[in-house]
């Protein structure tokens, strides 16, 4: 598996990432995330393979690589319902985004950026998307420090409701306004694609399906915005509680 982009990077070399090497563009000029990246790289004793900007863009997947590309060995695949029962021994408020479907790597990547900044624990993926470098570099290292498993979305619903976590969809035909549900303590987030609503038998499996007010013409937002703007929703509202 590669990574691409200075910070995706840098932020894999602070996590528990492993490595099996690091291609540097030869001659990169070297300001101050470029001198931390290969700090952090030989202190790790991640081997760099300096190679000119050719090599570099014939690897690229994402054609923004901007200097850098590492290899790395994939994450080991957790279990989610021992993850879920795991966290609500020591945390109540578990905090889980199932993204149902993603036609764009970038909005995969968006999504899991929002997550890890809003304190979510983990974010669920349907079996057939797997996370690549394109998610990678568009999260800028987020997906290095939060949680990903692939796991069917009625199986995470059924896992997850079991333990009294409430299933919560983001529609534009919800029942109520985000900000007008309880979206406090042990909630999963369900979050349609790009333009694949939530069907009617998923919506029936939810607790509750939130809208967004929207008063422009257009009548939907990109699915990134909107799972962003649930997210801090729910995040203010446990901040609200604590203090």
């Amino acid at each position: 598996m590669y990574i691409e982009g200075r910070n995706a990077i840098l932020e894999s070399l602070r996590s528990n990432r492993q490595f099996k090497k690091l291609f540097a563009q030869d001659g990169v000029n070297k300001d101050e995330k470029v001198r931390q990246i290969v700090s952090k790289a030989k202190n790790r004793g991640v081997s760099i393979k300096y190679v000119t900007r050719k090599v570099l863009d014939k690897m690229s997947i994402t054609g923004v690589h901007q200097g850098f590309i590492a290899q790395v060995i994939d994450k080991e695949e957790m279990n989610l319902n021992q993850f879920i029962e795991n966290k609500l021994r020591i945390d109540q408020n578990l905090f889980l985004v199932y993204i149902r479907d993603a036609q764009y790597d970038y909005n995969i990547g968006a999504i899991i950026r929002s997550a890890e900044c809003a304190g979510a624990d983990g974010v669920i993926l349907p079996p057939k998307i797997r996370i690549g470098a394109e998610a990678i570099r568009s999260s800028t290292g987020a997906a290095e420090h939060i949680n990903i498993f692939n796991e069917s979305l009625f199986n995470s619903i059924k896992t997850a409701q079991k333990t009294g976590v409430r299933i919560v969809g983001i529609e534009v035909t919800g029942e109520k306004y985000y900000y007008d549900e309880d979206l406090s303590g042990p909630v999963m987030f369900i979050v349609g694609g790009e333009d694949r609503p939530l069907s009617l038998e998923i919506q029936k499996k939810c607790d509750i399906i939130v809208k967004i007010p929207l008063r422009g013409k257009v009548n939907s937002l990109n699915m990134s915005v909107a799972a962003g703007i649930v997210m801090f929703e729910k995040t203010k509202q446990d901040l609200n509680n604590i203090n």
